[in-house]
């Protein structure tokens, strides 16, 4: 499993959560969500899982990633298409490197958009 899919996989477990179950008379029950025990392990840091992505990759990654990837977030949530912010991404980076880390950033910081992302035809893993 690449590195990319398993961060798909982190995030789609930890939005799962199973909200509701049906009773044995066809009615819906609605179940609170089941306490997370705080560990060392847990929560999964967002930024080390994105910079790892990066690193996986052969892309370099630091802080300043981490600010790029924010700034195609704030891009999109202020109305920006995808293609204008990986444009600019790939600007930024002086490579295509600039569209894996667009693709990334919103993967791990706004997956809201990832459907967009996907309109493209593009498969990241």
């Amino acid at each position: 499993m690449t590195t990319t899919r398993k961060f798909a996989a982190v995030l789609a477990a930890a939005a799962f959560i199973p909200l509701a179950a049906c009773g044995t008379d066809g009615t819906a029950t609605i179940a609170a969500p089941a306490p997370v025990a705080e560990t060392a392990a847990s929560p999964v840091d967002t930024d080390d899982v994105f910079l790892q992505v990066l690193r996986d990759r052969g892309i370099p990654a630091n802080s300043a990633s981490i600010e790029a990837a924010h700034a195609v977030c704030d891009a999109l949530d202020a109305g920006a298409t995808i293609v204008q912010v990986i444009s600019a991404s790939v600007e930024g980076y002086g490579s295509s490197d600039g569209a894996y880390v667009a693709g990334a950033g919103i993967a791990a910081y706004c997956p809201q958009y990832s459907d967009e992302l996907k309109s493209l035809g593009g498969d990241p893993a």
